[in-house]
């Protein structure tokens, strides 16, 4: 399933991931634009790209009331879930284009949510926190929020990603660093474990076949990991050049792509089980680039980074990697307000592609069709 790290900041920012340095619920910071700016979420629903350029309509994403949120995850029904500010604090959410956006409370004793991943029967994960400790959740309409529990000897987890069969990837606090898990209803967490060598592990993705996607620390550096029900856990491996990689979304065909850090910066890759590694470049002027989702079509996107303004972008593997601003840029009454990042994106079920990202001012669904409306703000 595709996924992106969550990172995920909020509103007037009291930022709710933390530096890797600081805790184990850190969770890249390094990724977001670090400023007191409203943060919110786009979705866009676009047509295969062609040579021509896709051809799409708009709809906001807001909360009552007014600016609010930010999305971290889309399924192929252009549900998407994320976290927005409330009068009661911060609340995880899922919205669609029928009923809004709904408020998915908290845990007992909660006193904030987010949520991080949600698959195509609309059930979401995410963290909790209460008790001043995060506990990973998992929500559906039918039995509300639910606390997953922790690994053994753990303090806390949070959850990331979850498949259409309803497993569940994340990380759990324990006394040796984190620990990436795979939950499964009627038989709890299991731990990843680490590669050779390891440190600790966290797992962000997870796709219908059970495969799991995230990285872990090794005395080489962090290294992007493929975790398979048989094989167990590999090493993706670095980039000509490279440093450390992470790994941030799979697919359903167990292509990984993720951000791999190199002397001159990082770099967006893509990940494929024949091809192996390819850096995925970065757009005109940018310096670096990072991946957080890919679609079960291969396109992946993310964020290509500048000292002017980072801008998001979505790949593909003809025509390469293109500006979502470019895409856009037409017909868009928002058109003045640059795309930063892209942190989700699907597969619909009719191929076209779903693609989650956010500018400074708004939030607005892409999809295939001329008419435009915003939900608010």
């Amino acid at each position: 399933m595709t996924s992106g790290p969550a990172k995920r900041g909020h509103m007037h920012v009291k930022t709710y991931v933390k530096t890797q340095n600081q805790s184990v619920w850190e969770i890249n910071m390094r990724m977001f634009v670090s400023t007191l700016l409203v943060l919110l979420g786009l979705v866009f629903v676009l047509p295969q790209h062609t040579e021509a350029g896709p051809a799409f309509s708009v709809t906001g994403i807001s909360a009552p009331g007014g600016p609010c949120c930010y999305a971290y995850a889309v399924n192929k029904n252009a549900q998407a879930a994320g976290v927005s500010n409330t009068a009661d604090g911060p609340r995880a959410f899922l919205w669609d284009k029928e009923k809004g956006m709904i408020s998915l409370g908290v845990l007992p004793g909660g006193t904030e949510s987010m949520a991080y991943g949600v698959n195509g029967k609309g059930q979401v994960v995410g963290s909790c926190v209460a008790r001043d400790t995060y506990h990973a959740f998992l929500w559906d309409a039918a039995g509300g929020m639910r606390d997953l529990g922790v690994l053994p000897g753990s303090t806390g987890g949070i959850a990331y990603g979850i498949n259409g069969n309803g497993l569940v990837a994340g990380f759990c606090a324990t006394g040796d660093g984190p620990r990436a898990f795979l939950w499964e209803d009627g038989k709890g967490m299991v731990n990843l474990g680490v590669l050779p060598g390891g440190k600790y592990s966290k797992a962000y993705a997870v796709n219908d076949r059970g495969q799991v996607a995230g990285f872990s620390a090794t005395f080489e550096g962090n290294r992007a990991f493929l975790w398979d029900p048989e094989a167990g856990m590999s090493d993706l491996g670095v980039l000509p050049g490279g440093l450390e990689s992470k790994a941030y979304c799979i697919n359903g065909k167990g292509q990984v792509a993720g951000v791999c850090q190199g002397r001159s910066g990082p770099r967006a890759f893509l990940w494929d089980p024949v091809e192996g590694m390819k850096d995925l470049g970065a757009l005109p002027g940018c310096s670096g680039s990072r991946a957080f989702c890919i679609t079960e079509a291969g396109q992946v996107a993310g964020v290509s980074l500048s000292p002017s303004g980072n801008r998001a972008f979505l790949w593909d593997p003809v025509h390469g990697m293109t500006d979502v601003n470019a895409l856009v840029e037409e017909g868009c009454p928002y058109a003045g307000h640059r795309f930063i990042d892209a942190r989700a994106a699907r597969t619909g079920e009719k191929g076209e592609t779903i693609l989650v990202a956010r500018h400074l001012d708004g939030v607005c669904m892409f999809e295939n069709s001329v008419s435009m409306t915003r939900l608010g703000n």
